[in-house]
């Protein structure tokens, strides 16, 4: 069984217990045992904010209040739970509880700034971080707070601030212990990519894909991140006859088989057939840990940078087919940039223009090679800038290529955005209706990136931008 699903499993298990509990007498439980059963629910809670359930976890920090009414610090974990999951006027609840408990604790000026920001007052928001900025804080709260700030000014149109903001927090990031741990890391993935370049150029023609019938295949959704993967993942999963799985690495045994060093690519081009079947095996019982997918039904497995194992992802599954989010690569790498990505050997190039520029620029090389190669049947690229304009038509051509009929559901991607538990950086941006501020925003800053976009002249070029 899937580690997360069992997990899970056990925490319903847990829930069920408490409920039981709250559900006797509350008036003959002596008030210690209230005490217990609230850090009870509030510990379940938190295991379920951690996998990234908001809406579970915002059910179960709302019974532990039932059980004990007096203020609690989880109240930190639950307005996250409720902010994460939109349900804003009782995140606002809970925010004034902890306002009016703490002042101004560098929590609570954090969590106040980020509330401001929602509702696009973004001046107030700026007025409590700066509050936060000059308290003794720690280094990782310093960088939220100018990333924060770097987006506030951005909506404001102060772009010189903005990417100064930006800029401060990257290279305080950089510099950390945490983020430094990962730069040999880093270093050797990339090398890795450029290693599959070379190998496909000098060997396309002894690539073996398997012609033989592999049964049901799921259809792999990738993009560089903040191409648009998060609105085209609401947009499928509004269709009746589509499940999406959403970053829950579940082609990963099968990639940590092969894409380990500079020999990955001659590797997986020489798996046996035993051996591919006993990965599509493991692969679609950890699928099923998270939806059960029927006959009619399709699977799509959204792992945005799962874009490097395409070829590797087509020999395991040969009738699979591909949906590639692309977005004008400028665009793309300054939205990577004013993230705040939690460090690994990919997110670590994030946090310098230049650094996304050289990850991109060698992701989307191999991309290429990639598409010369497989069918262009199996795959189809979906333009962020076309979806926001035309949601109809891109919707339309996604259906007639995942050969399923159109469905108005998709229009209301919205009311799926806000029924579902999003752990991207984009769970702002796909609950609010399409909006074309995002096209050639990388205009507005310019004047402040250097060269930081100028390798990606020939990429550009080969991508229609």
């Amino acid at each position: 069984m899937n580690s997360n699903h069992h997990r899970q499993s056990l925490l319903n298990k847990a829930e069920q217990l408490l409920d039981y509990q709250l559900s006797l007498n509350v008036n003959n439980r002596r008030k210690l045992e209230c005490e217990k059963l609230a850090q009870a629910y509030s510990n379940l809670a938190k295991e379920y904010l951690e996998m990234g359930y908001y809406h579970a976890a915002a059910s179960i920090y709302n019974k532990a209040y039932r059980c004990h009414l007096e203020y609690k610090s989880y109240f930190h974990y639950w307005y996250r739970a409720l902010e994460r999951s939109n349900q804003l006027d009782a995140a606002e609840e809970i925010l004034l509880k902890i306002v009016e408990n703490e002042q101004d604790s560098p929590k609570s000026l954090y969590k106040q700034a980020r509330f401001y920001f929602r509702l696009q007052d973004y001046n107030t928001s700026i007025r409590q971080l700066e509050k936060l900025i000059l308290k003794n804080i720690s280094i990782g709260m310093r960088i939220k707070a100018m990333y924060q700030i770097g987006h506030c000014l951005d909506k404001m149109g102060k772009y010189s601030e903005a990417y100064s903001a930006f800029s401060q927090a990257s290279i305080s990031s950089i510099n950390s212990n945490y983020s430094s741990n990962y730069k040999n890391k880093s270093l050797a993935h990339l090398a890795n990519i450029n290693f599959a370049c070379e190998w496909l150029m000098k060997n396309k023609k002894k690539i073996n894909i398997p012609q033989n019938n592999t049964g049901k295949s799921p259809v792999f959704f990738v993009g560089f991140p903040r191409s648009g993967t998060t609105l085209i993942d609401q947009i499928l999963e509004s269709h009746s006859k589509i499940h999406v799985i959403s970053e829950k690495r579940i082609a990963d045994h099968f990639i940590a088989s092969y894409f380990t060093d500079r020999n990955a690519m001659d590797r997986v081009n020489k798996f046996s057939t035993d051996e591919l079947c006993q990965q599509r095996i493991l692969y679609w019982k950890t699928a099923n840990q998270y939806v059960t997918v029927k006959s009619d039904e399709i699977l799509v497995d959204k792992s945005p940078l799962n874009m490097v194992h395409i070829l590797a992802l087509k020999i395991l599954f040969p009738t699979a087919k591909f949906i590639v989010a692309l977005r004008d690569p400028r665009d793309c790498i300054l939205s990577n940039f004013m993230q705040q990505y939690k460090i690994n050997r990919s997110m670590y190039h994030m946090q310098s223009i230049n650094g996304a520029s050289n990850l991109y620029n060698t992701t989307m090389h191999l991309y290429l090679l990639y598409k010369n190669i497989l069918p262009s049947k199996d795959i189809i690229e979906v333009r962020y800038e076309d979806l926001v304009i035309n949601l109809d038509d891109v919707s339309n051509s996604l259906m007639s290529f995942l050969e399923l009929d159109w469905e108005k559901s998709m229009l209301n991607f919205r009311e799926t955005a806000l029924s579902r538990d999003i752990s991207t950086p984009s769970y702002l941006q796909v609950t609010k209706p399409l909006y074309q501020s995002s096209i050639n925003r990388w205009i507005n800053y310019l004047p402040y990136v250097n060269d930081g976009f100028d390798e990606l002249s020939e990429i550009i070029k080969k991508l229609g931008y």
